[in-house]
């Protein structure tokens, strides 16, 4: 997800400086709140499997 993210706001970048700004505005848009979303699914993925003692 934090992949696509990226992908999304390099994309969207790439469009609000050449061609369609507002394309490129919504495109980077989206692109954070994926990196977010997935930053936080993340961590919070990691802390489950961190606090979970399996011996």
């Amino acid at each position: 997800m934090t992949g696509l993210g990226i992908l999304l706001l390099l994309v969207g970048l790439v469009l609000w400086l050449t061609v369609m700004p507002a394309i490129g505005w919504v495109l980077m848009g989206i692109g954070v709140v994926l990196i977010v979303l997935g930053l936080i699914l993340g961590m919070a993925w990691g802390f489950s499997r961190g606090t979970r003692a399996t011996y």
